[in-house]
């Protein structure tokens, strides 16, 4: 996915920098584990960035679906242009590169 243009962003507990503090890329892929096992080895390897949510106090981890949400509520937070007013436009998107074929 990384020679597609994708950058690859995993979730962990308590490690990794701020999901406020990263700079998410229009074309990113969110990698998030079930809350038992986490994220598997291999993908962990494969991730650019590993991030945490913070603010989430003694909980050890969120369920993976409030974490998804969380997650997908900054990047699209980050990815809205303000506009005058504080109205958003619509979100930037990546060019659309025919693949294949």
């Amino acid at each position: 996915m990384q020679e597609l243009g994708f950058q690859l962003v995993a979730t962990a507990g308590g490690r990794g920098g701020s999901l406020y503090q990263h700079p998410f890329a229009a074309r990113t892929l969110l990698i998030m584990g079930a809350e038992q096992v986490g994220v598997s080895g291999t993908l962990f390897d494969m991730a650019q960035q590993v991030l945490r949510i913070p603010g989430s106090g003694s909980v050890e981890s969120l369920n993976v679906s409030v974490a998804f949400g969380v997650c997908a509520s900054e990047y699209s937070r980050q990815l809205m242009t303000p506009l005058s007013g504080g109205a958003t436009s619509t979100p930037r998107r990546p060019s659309r590169k025919h693949i294949g074929a």
